[in-house]
């Protein structure tokens, strides 16, 4: 099944429906979508939001640095999360003012582990993901994005699969998807960053950092299933979310026998 969106402005968007748990139920199409950033949507991309998927609820996990700089466009009567999972000094900063030395990126491996293990960042977590299970529960479409839509969209994504079921191998699958559009971009970025004096290996941080690798979502899993015994007990326990709520995100979600799949 095809999952991906198209857009005229909105870019590495996909449904979660159509992919199916380890006990042969599919996630329900258009009810579960991740994205880059909204900044860039055309006039028919928030009317195809509006009117294909009745958008109910949009949770924005960029810094506060990142809205102002590129607000998200939203349609109208459209719900609003923004909830950074992190600030700019958890994630490093990346500067393109003029020096080689000044290019500073972030090891991704770290950044992804502090997504499930620092504790200001357990807090959002615990209210970003109890945003999309009550919108979800509700029978509320739910876009969730970052600005790439890769590392923080996907750790939240990762974690909702889990959540539903969804085999690991299936997980990663859906991450890595990313690439199709990260690679590109990485390329066209790290060779602007020669052209202007960087040293190579420091442009390969910024190509390492642009790109979704396995071994950076693996941390994650990692993390968990040495913490918790995996992901539900991570949710559960480490972000105290009810049972009763996981329970009725599962049942509004997943397909039963006869459910059609678009909406």
């Amino acid at each position: 099944m095809e999952r991906e969106l198209r857009f005229e402005g909105i870019t590495n968007a996909r449904d979660l429906g159509g992919l199916q748990n380890a006990s042969g139920q599919r996630i329900r199409s258009g009810l579960l979508l991740r994205a880059a950033h909204l900044h860039s949507a055309s006039d028919r991309d928030l009317a195809q939001l509006a009117e294909r998927f009745h958008l109910g609820c949009v949770v924005d996990l960029r810094t506060a640095m990142e809205r102002r700089e590129k607000p998200d466009r939203l349609p109208a009567g459209t719900a609003q999360l923004c909830r950074p999972i992190f600030d700019e000094a958890t994630a490093g900063i990346t500067r393109e003012d003029g020096k080689p030395a000044e290019l500073i990126m972030p090891d991704m491996r770290v950044v992804y582990r502090l997504m499930v293990t620092k504790p200001s960042c357990l807090e959002s977590l615990r209210v970003i993901l109890r945003t999309i299970l009550e919108q979800a529960a509700r029978g509320n479409t739910v876009l969730w994005h970052c600005t790439a839509g890769k590392d923080r969209c996907g750790v939240v994504t990762a974690l909702l699969l889990s959540e539903l079921d969804v085999p690991r191998e299936d997980i990663f699958e859906d991450y890595l998807l990313t690439n199709r559009v990260a690679v590109p971009e990485a390329e066209a970025v790290c060779a602007r960053l020669l052209a202007k004096g960087h040293p190579a290996e420091a442009v390969q941080q910024v190509y390492e950092a642009f790109i979704a690798r396995e071994e950076y979502l693996a941390g994650v899993f990692d993390a968990l299933d040495k913490g918790f015994g995996g992901v539900p007990g991570f949710l559960r326990e480490g972000l105290q979310l009810p049972e009763t709520l996981l329970k009725s995100f599962r049942e509004a979600v997943l397909e039963k026998d006869g459910t059609p799949s678009a909406r």
